[in-house]
């Protein structure tokens, strides 16, 4: 399966009711601290910066396009769905600000057009490991050299397969109750449609090795989600120490250079 057959799925109201920051969408109105918590964090971890060409793959509703291009920056939003592409230059001509956005596939990135920064957050996952393959060599093509990726997805294949089995156990040893067979959105009646191709660290690095990015690094963001309770902050903290974290943690980041 690949993602064309599953492109009915993304439809308007999957990207203003279920995409992150979609209740903030419609006060956007193009600051960094309007944008999304992932969102800033994306800007940051790319050292985006005013002079920098941007290109988005699978933008969506085009936040971080739009506040690229009215802080004075260039940037090119992609992504197949014509609702999101429809959401973004809505947002855009509200604004008043030009931006280049395309109803496009990734496989149509404008690789010759030297790009400094190259964005795809929550993307990798949702196509299919022959497409990501493809992804990888035209986002290294399409850089300069010198230039910056920043691959953001979730979840983490092995907090699927090992760590939420684990703290399904624990949680019942602890306190008796019961978690669910699976996670949240797991549930989902479309989700092995949505998601493809799920990461893991190792994963990450070695697809960006094999298209030959340089300086590659790959991490958790461990600034994502703090628990409520004082139970679920101590598991945090144990989970983001020594080897083991690779089983617990699930937003997974990927900078590399060309």
């Amino acid at each position: 399966m690949n993602s064309l057959q599953s492109k009915n799925l993304y439809h308007r109201d999957y990207f203003t009711q279920q995409v992150d920051g979609h209740a903030d969408f419609a006060g956007f109105k193009g600051g960094f601290a309007q944008l999304h918590y992932r969102y800033q964090r994306n800007v940051e971890l790319l050292h985006l910066r005013p002079e920098h060409r941007l290109l988005e793959i699978g933008c969506g509703r085009g936040e971080v396009v739009i506040f690229h291009s009215l802080r004075g920056g260039v940037a090119t939003g992609l992504d197949y769905a014509e609702d999101a592409i429809a959401l973004a230059r809505g947002k855009a001509e509200e604004l008043g600000v030009a931006c280049d956005f395309r109803t496009a596939s990734f496989s149509e990135m404008p690789v010759q057009s030297g790009f400094d920064r190259i964005l795809a957050s929550e993307f990798i996952e949702h196509i299919s490991a022959t497409e990501a393959s493809l992804f990888w060599e035209l986002a290294h093509r399409a850089l300069k050299p010198g230039g910056r990726l920043l691959v953001y997805t979730y979840p983490n294949t092995l907090q699927r397969r090992i760590g939420y089995p684990i703290q399904r156990i624990l949680v019942f040893l602890l306190t008796g109750k019961k978690l669910p067979r699976l996670q949240t959105d797991m549930a989902n009646e479309h989700y092995q449609r949505y998601h493809l191709n799920e990461q893991s660290l190792s994963r990450l690095k070695s697809a960006a090795a094999r298209a030959g990015f340089l300086n590659i690094k790959v991490f958790y963001d461990m600034t994502a989600g703090r628990p409520r309770t004082a139970a679920g902050r101590l598991f945090q903290k144990l989970a983001h120490r020594g080897p083991w974290r690779h089983w617990f943690l699930n937003d997974l980041i990927c900078v590399a250079q060309r």
